[in-house]
């Protein structure tokens, strides 16, 4: 550390902010996004209920919802997500 540095403790987590949102609040906020909206793996497995290495082994067996390759990564379109989950 440099010797004119002061040392500052850590900000409380209320100082911090609000927590990033749990797999149950993520799926709210995805659930209001429009048909056409990309969405992550981490996201869709929230909306889906399904962790997102479950939906990368689907992947790898062509079935679940369709993924796309939005700049090489994997990308879920809410309204396949919408559709696939009322197909189940």
């Amino acid at each position: 550390m440099h010797p004119d540095a002061t040392h500052q403790p850590m900000p409380s987590a209320h100082q911090r902010g609000p927590a990033p949102p749990r797999n149950a609040d993520l799926a709210i906020v995805v659930d209001r996004l429009p048909d056409d909206a990309m969405v992550t793996p981490a996201e869709a497995g929230a909306f889906l209920g399904y962790h997102p290495v479950t939906l990368r082994k689907w992947v790898r067996e062509q079935r679940g919802p369709t993924c796309r390759l939005l700049e090489k990564r994997p990308r879920y379109r809410m309204g396949d997500l919408r559709a696939w989950a009322r197909g189940q």
